[in-house]
């Protein structure tokens, strides 16, 4: 009857890991697109900002693959059923989500800061207008595209949502680590009850 018990469990551990592997492969295209769109389509914008980070689209680019590459790799750990890279993925999980916790407080704390950094780099742009390539495409796709508020209030909104989103991601990615390491604990006790 325990053997039953533990197959049970097993079976199901698997499977909502397996679960787990999928959204959070999912998750990884979504910050793959969220920072390509970043890069291509905010990127202009935020450069008016003198404390705007070129770097963050290509951080969260970099962490897209990286889920990628660890949920691929996760399904493949499930499936072979060894402790020992359970545990190594439950460790890659755990470092992931320090990244994605501070990327969430850092993006939380630019947040409030954005609508003045953004008037301060947008009047010394207008200064460096025609001599700055850079600058002058990005204040004439700001004409184009209208007016400064309406922009500085979608950049707000949109880095509310970005922040709120890495959060939830961020305390999912908690029940992997621990639905990971259950398993890995669960496979441990059934090999050594097998060789008893």
């Amino acid at each position: 009857m325990r053997s039953l018990q533990t197959v049970a469990a097993l079976t199901c551990m698997k499977t909502l890991l397996m679960i787990f592997n999928i959204v959070f492969w999912l998750s990884g295209i979504a910050l793959l697109v969220l920072g390509v769109w970043l890069h291509v389509e905010l990127h202009k914008y935020l450069e008016l900002s003198p404390d705007f980070s070129a770097t963050a689209p290509y951080v969260l680019v970099g962490t897209g693959i990286l889920i990628l590459f660890l949920a691929t790799l996760a399904c493949c750990c499930t499936i072979k059923e060894q402790p020992i890279l359970l545990y190594i993925y439950a460790a890659f999980l755990a470092i992931v989500f320090v990244m994605e916790v501070s990327a969430c407080i850092s993006g939380y704390a630019y947040r409030t800061k954005l609508r003045a950094s953004f008037s301060k780099g947008l009047n010394s742009s207008i200064g460096l207008y025609m001599t700055d390539h850079a600058r002058t495409s990005a204040i004439n796709s700001l004409q184009f595209h209208g007016c400064y508020a309406l922009v500085t209030s979608f950049l707000t909104e949109k880095l509310g949502i970005m922040a709120a989103s890495a959060l939830g991601l961020a305390i999912f990615q908690l029940f992997g680590v621990l639905l990971t390491a259950c398993l890995a604990k669960l496979l441990q006790k059934t090999k050594y009850e097998q060789m008893t």
